[in-house]
C-alpha cells in the first residue's frame, strides 16, 4: 500500500516530472473538455434527455450559488470558474470508483491518483481563488483601502488588528485547500487499510461514506469560494 503524500513520478519531460496525479488530472480535463464540446454540438432548443438532466444540474447550482452569495453580479463572473472547478474534482473522485483502474501501472507506478489526494493542484487552484479574493476587495474598496485594512498605524491596537487580517487571509488558504486535502487523502489510506485488514464486508459502509463525501467535499470548496469572495467585497460600493 502506498501512502505517500506525494504523487509519483512517472517521468520526466526536459526536465519536467510528469506525475501520475498531473496525467490524471490532464486527462479528466481533456475528456470533460470533448465531451462538453461534443454536448454543445447536439444542443436542442427544447432540452430531453441528457441534455435536460445537465441543464437542471447547471441551473440548480447557478441559482444555489446565488442565493449563498446575495449577489447575482458575484456568481455570474464566479459561476465558470466554481463550475469547471467542481466538475474536475467531482468526476476525478468519482472515476476513482471504476473496479480495476489502480491496476494499471507504468514501470510499476499506478497510473491514476486522483487530483484530490495531490495537494499541490488543490494549492494551486486555492491560490488562484485567493487572487480572486484579494482582487475583489482592491477593485471594490480601492488599493489604498486594501492596504490600510492590514497596515493600520492610527493606534496599537488598529496595528495589531491589522496584522490579525492578515493572519486571516492565510487562514482561508489553509481552510479552502487543507481540508479538502485531508478529508480525500485520509479517505483513501482508511479505504486502504480496511480492504487490507478486512478485504470483504467491512469496508463496504466506509466505501459509501466515502463515495457521499467524494460529491459533497467538491461542492462544499467551491461553496467556501463563493463565500470568502462575497466577505471580501467592500459593503460601500456593494449595490447587490
Amino acid at each position: 500500500m502506498d501512502f505517500s503524500l506525494a504523487p509519483n513520478i512517472l517521468f520526466y519531460i526536459y526536465g519536467f516530472p510528469v506525475t501520475n496525479s498531473f496525467l490524471t488530472t490532464l486527462a479528466i480535463g481533456l475528456v470533460l473538455v470533448i465531451a462538453l464540446w461534443a454536448m454543445g454540438k447536439k444542443m436542442k432548443t427544447v432540452p430531453s434527455g441528457f441534455q435536460s438532466i445537465v441543464e437542471a444540474v447547471v441551473v440548480g447550482s447557478y441559482d444555489f450559488l446565488s442565493q449563498t452569495s446575495q449577489s447575482k453580479k458575484i456568481t455570474k463572473r464566479l459561476f465558470p470558474f466554481l463550475l469547471t472547478t467542481l466538475l474536475l474534482f467531482l468526476v476525478g473522485n468519482l472515476v476513482s470508483y471504476l473496479p480495476g483502474l489502480s491496476a494499471i501501472s507504468y514501470n510499476n507506478i499506478p497510473l491514476y491518483r486522483t487530483a484530490t489526494t495531490d495537494y499541490n493542484l488543490i494549492l494551486i487552484i486555492s491560490l488562484f481563488f485567493l487572487i480572486i479574493i484579494q482582487s475583489t476587495t482592491i477593485v471594490t474598496g480601492g488599493l489604498l483601502g486594501y492596504i490600510k485594512k492590514f497596515l493600520n498605524f492610527k493606534g496599537p491596537l488598529d496595528f495589531v488588528l491589522g496584522l490579525m487580517d492578515i493572519i486571516g487571509e492565510i487562514a482561508k488558504l489553509v481552510s479552502i485547500s487543507f481540508r479538502f486535502f485531508g478529508n480525500a487523502f485520509a479517505g483513501d489510506v482508511l479505504i486502504a487499510v480496511l480492504i487490507f485488514i478486512f478485504p470483504y464486508i467491512l469496508p463496504l459502509p466506509f466505501m459509501g461514506l466515502l463515495l457521499i463525501s467524494s460529491v459533497v467535499q467538491p461542492a462544499v470548496f467551491c461553496i467556501l469560494v463563493l463565500i470568502y469572495v462575497q466577505m471580501s467585497v467592500v459593503e460601500k460600493t456593494k449595490t447587490e
